[in-house]
Formats: C-alpha cells, sequence, structure tokens
C-alpha cells in the first residue's frame, strides 16, 4: 500500500519496478522447483495509465519476459471473434434492419452516456458455452457477486432488480505493433442484477454484450473524447466527475499470458492488476488458464469487500455446474 501511494517523479518517465521480498532471508531469486524459499519475492510495477493501456502493457510484459522453453511469451489474438452462422434472406433482411436500429440507438445513447463492453478473449479453465466468451461469463459471475453482497449486507434492493454499472474501458483493435498506446475509451455496461439462476444471469449478460457490440457507441464515444480534450481542462474536469458519479464501479479485464512466464530469470506464479480510481475499481486478469480478481474500493462505503471475490469464485462454481 505504502509504494502504491507513493507519489512518482514527474522529472523522469511516470514508472518505477521495485522487488519486495515478503520473508527476511527471501533471495530476489525463486522458482517453483526450488526449496527454502516459501514466500517469493513480488516484482512491483506501478506505471502511470498515460504511458499505456492494459493491452500495451501486457505487450510490454511479452517483450521482457520468455516461455519456459525459452521461446515467444503466448497471448490471445487481440480481434473480435467472428460468428458464423447460417440464415435466410428473410433473416438476413431483419438482421440488417436491427443493425441499423442499434446504430442509430448507440450514438444517440453515446451524446448522453456511452455503452458496451470490449470484446476480448481470455483464458478460462473449462469449457465455455457455445457463443459465449469468457468476457459474458465474468460479467455474469461478477453481477452474482455483488447480487449476493447486496444481500449480505441488508441492503433492500437485493430482493428487487437493482440498477448497476459500470464505465468499462473498450480497447480498439486498430494497434501499431510495438507502440506504446492509449486506444481505448470508457463506455457503459449495465449488470444483470436480481435474484436469478447462474444460467440465467449469463443468458442475460451475454445478450447484453452482444447488443453493444453490434453498436458504434465506442467509436462515437471516441470522437466525443477529443472534443472534450480540445474544451480544457474545466470542461475535461467536469465531465470525468459527472460520468464517474453515474458509475457505480470502473469494471476492466485485461488478457494476459496464456501459459506460465519468466520473468527476471524466474517463473511467474501470478499476476495481480490493480488500479486506483474516483470510483470503486474491479480489475480482472488472466495468466496461464487462471482469472485473478481485485477489488480497489473505499472500506467505509464497501465493508468486508473480501465476501465479493469468494462470491464471485462461487458464481464461477455454480456456472461450471450449471452450463459449463
Amino acid at each position: 500500500d505504502d509504494a502504491m501511494l507513493e507519489q512518482f517523479d514527474t522529472s523522469a518517465p511516470l514508472w518505477d519496478c521495485v522487488i519486495v521480498t515478503r520473508k527476511k532471508g527471501v533471495s530476489s531469486v525463486w522458482d517453483d522447483d526450488q526449496t527454502g524459499y516459501p514466500e517469493p519475492p513480488v516484482v512491483l510495477v506501478r506505471v502511470s495509465h498515460a504511458i499505456g493501456d492494459g493491452i500495451a502493457l501486457v505487450d510490454v510484459l511479452k517483450r521482457v519476459s520468455s516461455a519456459l522453453d525459452g521461446g515467444d511469451v503466448k497471448l490471445l489474438s487481440f480481434k473480435r471473434r467472428a460468428q458464423a452462422t447460417k440464415r435466410s434472406v428473410l433473416a438476413a433482411i431483419w438482421a440488417f434492419i436491427t443493425f441499423i436500429f442499434v446504430c442509430m440507438y448507440g450514438a444517440m445513447k453515446a451524446l448522453l452516456t456511452a455503452a458496451g463492453p470490449y470484446d476480448t478473449k481470455t483464458t478460462f479453465k473449462g469449457s465455455r458455452p457455445p457463443g459465449c466468451t469468457v468476457n459474458d461469463i465474468v460479467v455474469a459471475a461478477l453481477a452474482g457477486a455483488i447480487q449476493a453482497y447486496h444481500a449480505k449486507v441488508g441492503d433492500k434492493s437485493a430482493t428487487k432488480n437493482p440498477f448497476l454499472r459500470s464505465a468499462t474501458p473498450y480497447a480498439f483493435p486498430e494497434r501499431v505493433t510495438g507502440a506504446l498506446t492509449n486506444s481505448w475509451t470508457f463506455v457503459s455496461l449495465t449488470f444483470p442484477m436480481g435474484v436469478m439462476s447462474a444460467t440465467t444471469r449469463l443468458q442475460k449478460a451475454k445478450k447484453t454484450c452482444d447488443f453493444m457490440k453490434r453498436s458504434p457507441e465506442p467509436y462515437v464515444t471516441r470522437w466525443l473524447n477529443k472534443f472534450v480534450n480540445a474544451a480544457g481542462p474545466d470542461v475535461q474536469r467536469k465531465v470525468v466527475f459527472d460520468y464517474m458519479s453515474r458509475h457505480s464501479m470502473v469494471f476492466t479485464n485485461v488478457p494476459g499470458p496464456t501459459e506460465t512466464i519468466v520473468l527476471m530469470g524466474s517463473r511467474v506464479r501470478d499476476i495481480v492488476f490493480a488500479c486506483a480510481n474516483l470510483v470503486n475499481q474491479v480489475s480482472v486478469v488472466s495468466y496461464s488458464g487462471s482469472l485473478r480478481l481485485t477489488l480497489v474500493v473505499d472500506p467505509d462505503a464497501t465493508p468486508d469487500a473480501q465476501y465479493i471475490g469468494d462470491m464471485f469464485k462461487n458464481e464461477i462454481e455454480c456456472l461450471r455446474k450449471e452450463v459449463l
């Protein structure tokens, strides 16, 4: 916590790296195959978001690490997954009409508050229902976990259908290879809240995500960002605070290496990813076939937040049993 709160030296690039030993006498070199080092050190890397977004920084990680065999680190391809379907002529016409409606709706809504998740595949232990991305599963599981938290703390809205919306980074796939970029924008994602089965929640999450993927809202929002940027700091400050005040949290999902990597000569056992923010921050990163959920919250406003993490795992297990 102390290291995370330390201010950056603004006379130098806004990043630093610290090796944190977790027990006296522990070497900075640790490997699963070695003995005598029960508590591995932590490589703490702090990076200002001004330097690059999550996708760009994962690419940096790829360049400074290696696979176990010394080869290149494997990452998931960052692109939208095509869904091949057979359609009749009438179905194609209806799909076109729906697409036009979605574009109009998206463009109008983006002028007020943008909506829609970014679409990227992440690793996940186990199979997935046909047509579902891991992002759909993560959204459904997180919604179920927050619903359980509402019930635990005695929130009266838990028995109804509470409205919960997150500001979600949408990363644009058009990127310059090897360049540090911030090619993204915030869009809004409404979570499927209320009392329901894990299967129903996943269906609702997929429907919401699929609808938003067809919308031009992220691109309209990116254009609006340029307009706000030119308006000056006073307008920028007001837009940021107004936008964040309409969202319960910021939710980001970043795909990491698909296999165990080697960094500084040692195996990386786990990757923990966290961001500070004006509102509650929920960060998910995939690494070597597993997901890591990190919560950054105000402990006074959200006491016992660990329960959300516990319930997230429980929701994943429920999905495994019901549909995976």
